[in-house]
């Protein structure tokens, strides 16, 4: 669903900066922006943001610990990536 994201904030990365904070986002050295968060209790996601050009569009990637499959359904991981992506594409001053 990282759609969300890409869609809402393209090259302004302030903008997802801004978003990134609000939601309590550390930020990491990746990528053109990056956060970390922590989604539930023990449980971090990786945001990797890169802005788009003449060639590629704009493109975000969420990254999680493999081992998340073990101690998750394969579903309940997926609806915290959808949530994730989806309140940070809703933050104030996006284009939705």
């Amino acid at each position: 669903p990282t759609y969300l994201i890409s869609e809402s904030f393209g090259n302004d990365l302030a903008a997802l900066e801004k978003a990134g904070a609000f939601l309590h986002g550390r930020p990491l050295e990746l990528a053109d922006s990056a956060f970390s968060f922590e989604v539930i209790h023990t449980v971090k996601l990786a945001l990797l943001y890169w802005l788009g050009d003449d060639d590629f569009p704009p493109e975000a990637k969420l990254l999680i610990d493999s081992s998340l499959s073990g101690v998750l359904q394969l579903d309940a991981i997926f609806a915290l990536l959808y949530d994730t992506c989806k309140r940070l594409a809703l933050q104030p001053n996006t284009k939705w």
